[in-house]
């Protein structure tokens, strides 16, 4: 049985947000928005974060709207591969961090972000998919993927729920300042 984590042993992974990819997604405008609720929730409450870009060469880097909000320290890992695993770099910055729990969200949800998820479980990582910070160019491509990635193990939840999540209780110190981010 599978719990939400807790913020001190997870990770949030934002793969392949980047700006040659963004045109052809669907959805783009509000997946955006949520990964940035992502981003910026990881930094309220001190989960670390990993950015992979993917050829960014000819991809170019990650869309501003996110890269604006990534937290100092963020890690950020070039790759060629599908699965990030493949990336020393990305294993490297992982295995630095030590998190029992990667958080994923970005964009192809049925290329990259389902290779690197897979890898993660076989790693034995716990994985969990921001179903709302996902994107694919089609809806059945992210649909089919996501339904995938819950049969092999992973846990599929929102921005908004993982947030409250992870802070539990109103009395939190940084409620206030999360509910201003999520609603």
């Amino acid at each position: 049985m599978q719990c939400l984590p807790v913020p001190e042993y997870s990770a949030l992974i934002v793969i392949d947000a980047q700006e040659r990819l963004c045109p052809a997604m669907l959805e783009l405008e509000e997946r955006l928005t949520m990964l940035r609720r992502a981003v910026q929730v990881a930094g309220l409450l001190q989960v670390s974060v990993v950015v992979t870009e993917q050829y960014p060469q000819g991809l170019g880097p990650t869309v501003s709207t996110i890269a604006e909000v990534l937290p100092k320290g963020c890690r950020r890992v070039e790759k060629t591969s599908f699965s990030s695993w493949c990336c020393a770099d990305f294993a490297t910055a992982i295995e630095a961090l030590a998190p029992r729990a990667l958080v994923l969200a970005g964009m192809e949800m049925h290329v990259c972000v389902q290779h690197t998820a897979l890898d993660a479980l076989a790693r034995g990582y716990e994985v969990i998919l921001l179903a709302d910070a996902v994107c694919s160019r089609r809806a059945l491509d992210r649909e089919t993927s996501l339904a995938y990635l819950r049969q092999q193990g992973a846990l599929i939840t929102t921005v908004e729920a993982l947030a409250f999540a992870w802070v539990k209780d109103s009395r939190h110190p940084k409620f206030r300042d999360l509910v201003r981010i999520v609603k």
